[in-house]
């Protein structure tokens, strides 16, 4: 604790006088110094407006508790030494989601719109958007990707957007341990639309690694879904839950967590046979008029 001095006198010019002199001045520039940055934020709201971007540290919270609730023991969980920090997807309790089959034909092969989503806790997101990805921005959920082809976000279990950030191309959104959260998807367009979405590297509709191949949600014109976790049947899903990278679902079933903290969609336009000969037709073909042969 530093004293303010600075009303005190020396009633005498003893040699214990000056060394008591030497003393406080010694205390008083000990007390000059800055003070570093505030630890008492409690971390950020889950609002549809975002906060700024801090450096100050999130106050951990409780497992399972809702946001904003303190930990009473104020102080990280430190993960062991071989064991990598932040937040990856676990498999969490059953939810109710159903789906039922229907046919959707790809237009190509390779999807007409792909994003990827980073995820972690405030401290690491801090560490992964220092890395040079260009400023980080606060931005507004749910986010639109070009042409109206798909709006996208995460939300939470209290139902509002996680916090979100935008820095070069990349997308960085704010978890918290034990937080269940959904990736919300939907299609602006008036046309059907496929899309696929894994997290941390696996396919949400069958828990394994994520491939282009595999077939995804479809989508109606002006439709919203919510993915909420890895399905385990057509009316079931084990729910998105943030924990430890020792606790993921990737680590736990197929023993690795090289992709934790990445979410993809991939966006798959419908074929529509008259539509796409129309989109291909060629306006100058370059051949002569000749009569019709009826």
């Amino acid at each position: 604790m530093c004293w303010n001095f600075s009303t005190m006198r020396c009633p005498t010019r003893s040699i214990l006088g000056h060394v008591a002199t030497f003393v406080l001045l010694a205390l008083l520039a000990g007390c000059a110094s800055t003070p570093g940055p505030s630890r008492d934020w409690e971390g950020s709201p889950r609002s549809f407006q975002v906060p700024p971007l801090t450096t100050a540290p999130l106050t951990p919270t409780t497992p399972g508790a809702s946001a904003g609730t303190v930990d009473p023991g104020g102080k990280w969980a430190a993960p062991p030494a071989d064991q990598r920090p932040g937040l990856a997807t676990s498999f969490g309790e059953s939810r109710p989601s159903k789906i039922t089959r229907t046919q959707f034909k790809r237009q190509d092969r390779e999807p007409r719109f792909q994003t990827t989503m980073h995820y972690n806790n405030r401290a690491g997101l801090d560490v992964l958007m220092a890395r040079g990805y260009g400023t980080p921005t606060p931005t507004n959920c749910p986010l639109r990707a070009d042409w109206q082809k798909i709006a996208y976000g995460l939300r939470g279990e209290n139902g509002s957007w996680l916090p979100a950030w935008r820095a070069g191309a990349r997308t960085y959104f704010e978890g918290r341990t034990g937080e269940r959260y959904a990736i919300v998807i939907m299609n602006p367009s008036p046309l059907r639309r496929e899309v696929v979405v894994s997290v941390d590297g696996l396919d949400t509709m069958d828990g394994q690694p994520a491939s282009l191949k595999k077939r995804g949600y479809i989508l109606e014109p002006g439709e919203e879904f919510a993915v909420e976790g890895f399905r385990t049947g057509p009316e079931t899903v084990a729910a998105f839950r943030f924990g430890s990278v020792s606790d993921s679902y990737s680590e736990q079933r197929h023993g690795t967590s090289r992709n934790v903290g990445v979410i993809g969609l991939a966006v798959f336009e419908e074929s529509n046979k008259d539509a796409d000969k129309r989109d291909d037709a060629d306006p100058f073909p370059s051949t002569w008029a000749t009569p019709p042969r009826r």
